[in-house]
């Protein structure tokens, strides 16, 4: 092939090829979970309500961060009786319908809190390989803001569609903060 001014202002055929192909091959990189890439993909949640359980933690007296996954309906009924305790000659309210075969519930809790004034919020979720990654905000009371004076316990209660999961078998459930960090994790078997 004779090179010729034509040629260099079209450019070289594998070099457009090349510029043509790369970034279709970057996307498939990045989307999918299973060829490198980095591998997460955000996936929808819908919060179920946040507040403030008094007292509760997984193992009580637990001060820290914590992350709860209710994978069938006996699960779901115990995290939900912890959450909203009978109040004293009452019955509890029974939790609102959750189907176990389409949904995982997920609880995030702050840890127990010396005073009102905190909360933890879920910002998002993704899932990464075998990993369900959990992001929350956490606050705190500014310095000198007036609260409640009792212990609490903050969380946050999100329900996550089984099949945008896309998981089976064994899965890990992480706690991040807002940068990144981890606060918690347990393993549970979907």
């Amino acid at each position: 092939m004779h090179y010729n001014k034509r040629m260099e202002r079209r450019g070289h055929p594998l070099k457009a090829g090349f510029r043509r192909a790369f970034p279709l091959a970057l996307a498939v990189l990045l989307l999918c979970p299973s060829c490198g890439g980095g591998g997460s993909r955000e996936i929808a949640f819908r919060e179920l309500e946040r507040g403030h359980s008094y007292g509760y933690g997984p193992g009580e007296g637990d001060s820290g961060p914590s992350i709860e996954v209710a994978c069938d309906l006996e699960g779901w009924r115990e995290l939900w009786g912890r959450l909203h305790p009978p109040s004293t000659g009452e019955e509890a309210a029974g939790p609102p319908e959750l189907d176990p075969a389409s949904t995982v519930a997920v609880a995030v809790f702050q840890g127990v809190k010396p005073t009102g004034g905190y909360a933890i919020v879920v910002s998002s979720v993704k899932v990464r390989g075998n990993s369900v990654e959990v992001r929350a905000e956490l606050t705190a009371p500014r310095p000198g803001s007036m609260v409640t004076q009792a212990l609490t316990a903050p969380y946050c209660l999100v329900a996550l569609s089984r099949s945008e999961m896309g998981l089976s078998g064994e899965a890990e459930f992480v706690l991040l903060d807002s940068g990144g960090s981890r606060l918690a994790d347990t393993m549970v078997s979907l």
